[in-house]
C-alpha cells in the first residue's frame, strides 16, 4: 500500500504538470508555501497564451488587443451603452483562483469603481463572460510614464506635481478600503494633455485583511515588509511611490531605503528618504504626502511673493531714500509732514494690494514674481490716475525691482514715465531731479546716442547751481557716471575711460552721501575699470567690496548681491581660483532660476558665466554645451549685439577654440566681428577681445596672414580707446609683434599664447 501523497508535494506536482494550482486548499496547511507555489504559478502563466478572445464580451463590442499584464490582457473595446470606447481587462483563465485577500476579482472592481478621484483610472463596471472575470474602465489617450520617459526627461516641477497627485489618488484609494500594491511608471497613464492617472490593481488587495501578503508587484518597488513575508499595509503603497520618485528623479532606484543626494530639489528628497524608512508606521500617509507636496509646489510662489514684498519693499526704501533722502529728512528739511505721511500710506497701502492680488490667485495658481511685475504698472496707473506724485514713485519702485532683474528696457521705460509722472506733479522737487537722473541712468543702459550724457549732465550742473543737498547732488553725479560707464561699454577713447575713472573714485570718497546700492554698484564700476587698466588685485579687492556692501545692506540672496557676486566670480577666474568661481555662479543660477525662470535674463548671465569657469578648468566640452545654449536665449532676450549676447558669443568662441573646433569658433566671430562694425561697436573692450580670439582662430586654421592683421587693427583700436599702456593694447600689440618675429625665423606658429612663452619665462 501505497504512503499518501504530502498536500504540499501534490500540489508541486500539479504545478510541474502544467493544471491549475489548488492554493484554497494548500493555504489552510502551509500559508508561507501557497504563496511561494502562487509566484511560480504566475511566471508559468505569463510565459503561456490564452486561449484567443473573440470580438465581445459580454455587452462590449470590438475588442482588439493592447497589452499584457501579470494579472490580466487588456484589450480596447467598445461600450454601446455610453457609447465610448473603454479599457477591458480580463482575467487570465488560468490565473490561480484565490489571492492572498480572499477576495475575487469582482468584488475587488466592486470596492475600485468606488474609488472616484481625477487621478485614478475610474471603473464603470465588472462582470464574467466566457469563463473570464474582467473590469471595464475609462480609455486613456496617451502613454505610460515609463513610455514617456524615453523621449522626455521630467523637471523638478513636474516631480512635484507627479507626486501631489499619486499621492492624493492614494489617499482615495487608501481611504476606500484598498491598497495598490504595484506602483510603477508601466501603471501610470500620461494623456495629451499631461494629466496623470494611476491604474492596474491587479496586485491589490483590501487593506482591512488581517495579515495581507502581496500577491504579486514588482521586485523593485516591494517594500521590505513584503520581501520579509511580513503583512503589508498601505504604507507598501507609500515605499514604492517614494521608489518610483527617486527613480524619476535619478533614473537609479535608491539602495538601503535611502534616497540619492542627487535627486533634487533637496525638499523633495528628505521628503522620499522618509517614504523609504525601513519601519512601515514611520511613513506619512498618503494624505499627509499629498498636503506636503502641495506646499513644496507652492513654495516657489510663496517665496515669489515673499521675495517680491521684501524686493518691492527694499526698492521702496531705496526710492524713499533718494526721495530727498527719506521722508524724516524731507519732514524736517521742508515741513510737509502730512504729504510726506500720505504718500507713505499710499504706497504701503498699494503693495499690500498688489501682494494680496497674488495670493488670492487673481493672477492664476502658478503666479510668479514675473506676473506680479507684469500687472503692477497698470495698477498703478489706473489706482493714480490723478496722483502724479504717488505714481511716479511707485512706477520707479517697479524700474528698480525690473533694473535688479536685468531688464533693461522695462525698466528704462518705466523711469522714464515715472519721471514724466514727477515733472507733472512738482517740476521743481528734489524727488523729480532724481527721478529724472534715474531715467537717464536707466535708459543709458539701452540707448546708445550721447544726448543722454548732455542731459545728465546738465542736471547735475543745476543741482549745483540752485545749491541742492549735498546728497541730491552726489546722487545725480551718480546717474552720470552711470551714464559714462555704460557709454564706455559701447564706444570709449582713453580720455573718456580716465575722466569715468576720475569721476568713480571720487564719488567712493564720499561713502556717506551715496545709498547702498549706489555704493555698491560703483565698487563694482571700479573693478571693471581697473580690470581694464589691467590692474587685476585691485580689480578683485574692489569686487569683494561690492559684495560685501550689498549683502550688509540686502542680504546674500537680493539680485544686487547676485550681480556682484557675479562679477567677483569673473575675476576669480582671472586671478586662477576657478573652483571658488564655479560655486559663485552655480549658487546664483540655484539662487534665482526659481525666482525670476531658467530663461531670464539674470539666469543666462549666470549661466555664461558659469560655462566660461568650466572653459578656463579645461571642460570645454561642458562649457561649449552650456555657452551654446544660452547664446541663443541672450540673442532673444537682448539682441544680438548687447554687451551680455556679445560676452556669451565670446564665451562660446572661446569653448570651441578649447574644444578644437576652430572653424565653428571663426564663423561665429566672425559674423560678430561684422555685426559690431556695421554697428558702430568697434571701439571698446570687447571688439578688441573678438580681434585677438579672431585671430587665434585663424591662425589655428593656417590662416597666418589674416591673423597678423587682426592683431594689428587689435593693437591700434585699444590704443585709441583704451590708450596705448592698456593691458589688452599692449597684449594685441606683442602678439603681432611676436607672429612677425616668428615667421622671420621660419616658424608657423598655430597658438597665439604660445608666441610670448618665450617673454613669459
Amino acid at each position: 500500500m501505497n504512503d499518501p501523497i504530502e498536500p504540499a508535494v501534490e500540489q508541486a506536482s500539479r504545478l510541474a504538470a502544467g493544471q491549475t494550482l489548488d492554493a484554497a486548499a494548500l493555504l489552510e496547511i502551509d500559508p508561507r508555501l501557497a504563496r511561494g507555489l502562487q509566484r511560480l504559478a504566475r511566471i508559468r502563466q505569463g510565459m503561456s497564451s490564452d486561449a484567443p478572445v473573440g470580438k465581445t464580451w459580454g455587452h462590449l463590442q470590438q475588442l482588439s488587443f493592447v497589452a499584457r499584464g501579470g494579472f490580466g490582457d487588456v484589450y480596447r473595446a467598445y461600450d454601446p451603452t455610453l457609447e465610448r470606447t473603454v479599457a477591458l481587462k480580463l482575467r487570465r483563465d488560468d490565473v490561480a483562483t484565490v489571492v492572498c485577500s480572499g477576495r475575487d476579482l469582482l468584488a475587488e472592481a466592486r470596492r475600485l469603481a468606488r474609488v472616484r478621484h481625477p487621478h485614478v483610472l475610474a471603473v464603470h463596471g465588472a462582470s464574467y463572460h466566457d469563463g473570464r472575470a474582467g473590469i471595464w474602465a475609462d480609455w486613456i489617450e496617451g502613454e505610460t510614464l515609463q513610455q514617456h520617459l524615453l523621449h522626455a526627461s521630467p523637471s523638478a516641477a513636474a516631480l512635484l506635481r507627479w507626486g501631489r497627485d499619486l499621492a492624493s489618488a492614494l489617499a482615495a484609494i487608501h481611504e476606500a478600503g484598498l491598497v495598490h500594491g504595484d506602483i510603477k511608471p508601466g501603471n501610470i497613464m500620461r494623456d495629451a494633455q499631461g494629466h496623470i492617472v494611476l491604474m492596474d490593481f491587479g496586485a491589490g488587495f483590501a487593506s482591512d485583511s488581517e495579515g495581507a501578503v502581496l500577491a504579486g508587484g514588482t521586485p523593485r518597488y516591494l517594500a521590505p515588509e513584503v520581501m520579509q513575508s511580513q503583512a503589508a499595509t498601505t504604507a507598501i503603497d507609500i515605499y514604492a511611490l517614494g521608489v518610483l520618485l527617486h527613480w524619476l528623479g535619478t533614473r537609479s532606484y535608491p539602495l538601503a531605503s535611502a534616497s540619492s543626494s542627487r535627486l533634487q530639489p533637496a525638499s523633495l528628497r528628505r521628503l522620499v528618504h522618509a517614504m523609504l524608512v525601513g519601519d512601515p508606521a514611520a511613513r506619512p500617509s498618503a494624505r499627509s504626502l499629498a498636503q506636503q507636496f502641495q506646499h513644496l509646489e507652492q513654495a516657489p510662489l510663496l517665496r515669489a511673493r515673499r521675495i517680491a514684498g521684501i524686493t518691492m519693499a527694499a526698492a521702496l526704501v531705496t526710492i524713499a531714500a533718494v526721495s530727498t533722502v527719506s521722508y524724516r529728512r524731507a519732514i524736517r528739511e521742508h515741513a510737509q509732514t502730512q504729504t510726506a505721511l500720505a504718500h507713505a500710506e499710499s504706497t504701503n497701502r498699494f503693495l499690500a494690494d498688489l501682494i494680496e492680488r497674488a495670493s488670492a490667485g487673481a493672477l492664476g495658481p502658478t503666479a510668479s514674481l514675473r506676473d506680479l511685475l507684469d500687472s503692477a504698472p497698470a495698477m498703478v496707473r489706473e489706482r493714480f490716475a490723478r496722483s502724479p506724485g504717488d505714481r511716479s514713485r511707485l512706477l520707479h519702485l517697479i524700474a528698480d525691482v525690473e533694473s535688479n532683474l536685468s531688464n533693461d528696457e522695462v525698466a528704462a521705460q518705466l523711469a522714464s514715465d515715472a519721471a514724466a509722472a514727477a515733472v507733472a506733479d512738482d517740476a521743481n522737487a528734489d524727488n523729480t531731479l532724481l527721478l529724472l537722473g534715474e531715467a537717464f541712468r536707466l535708459n543709458a543702459r539701452t540707448r546708445g546716442e550721447d544726448s543722454i550724457r548732455l542731459k545728465s549732465q546738465a542736471l547735475v550742473d543745476r543741482a549745483r547751481s540752485e545749491q541742492r543737498s549735498a546728497r541730491v547732488v552726489t546722487h545725480l553725479e551718480f546717474c552720470l557716471a552711470e551714464v559714462e560707464y555704460a557709454q564706455s561699454l559701447r564706444q570709449s577713447t582713453a580720455s573718456a575711460q580716465q575722466r569715468l575713472f576720475a569721476r568713480v573714485k571720487r564719488l567712493l570718497a564720499a561713502p556717506d552721501q551715496l545709498e547702498p546700492y549706489a555704493l555698491s554698484l560703483l565698487w563694482r564700476h571700479r573693478s571693471n575699470l581697473e580690470v581694464f587698466a589691467g590692474d587685476f588685485e585691485a580689480a578683485l579687492v574692489s569686487a569683494r567690496r561690492s559684495v560685501a556692501v550689498a549683502e550688509a545692506a540686502f542680504g546674500s540672496e537680493h539680485p544686487r548681491t547676485a550681480i556682484s557676486r557675479s562679477v567677483l566670480g569673473w575675476l576669480l577666474l582671472s586671478s586662477g581660483h576657478a573652483g571658488e568661481a564655479e560655486q559663485l555662479f552655480l549658487s546664483n543660477i540655484e539662487m534665482h532660476e526659481k525666482k525670476a525662470g531658467r530663461d531670464s535674463r539674470i539666469v543666462v548671465d549666470y549661466r555664461v558665466g558659469l560655462a566660461y569657469t568650466l572653459h578656463m578648468q579645461g571642460r570645454h566640452a561642458e562649457a561649449m554645451q552650456l555657452a551654446g545654449q544660452a547664446l541663443p536665449v541672450s540673442i532673444a532676450l537682448y539682441g544680438p549685439l548687447h554687451r551680455n549676447t556679445i560676452d556669451a558669443s565670446l564665451t562660446l568662441a572661446q569653448a570651441q577654440l578649447g574644444n578644437a573646433a576652430a572653424t565653428e569658433a571663426s564663423l561665429l566671430l566672425t559674423d560678430l566681428r561684422a555685426r559690431m562694425l556695421a554697428g558702430g561697436q568697434n571701439v571698446n573692450r570687447q571688439y578688441l577681445q573678438v580681434l585677438e580670439l579672431l585671430a587665434s582662430a585663424r591662425l589655428v586654421s593656417g590662416d597666418v596672414e589674416l591673423a597678423g592683421r587682426l592683431l594689428e587693427e587689435c593693437a591700434s583700436v585699444g590704443a585709441h580707446a583704451l590708450g596705448p599702456d592698456n593691458a589688452l593694447t599692449l597684449r594685441c600689440g606683442a602678439l603681432h609683434t611676436a607672429l612677425h618675429q616668428a615667421l622671420a625665423a621660419g616658424k608657423t606658429p598655430r597658438d597665439l599664447d604660445a608666441l610670448l612663452e618665450p617673454d613669459a619665462k
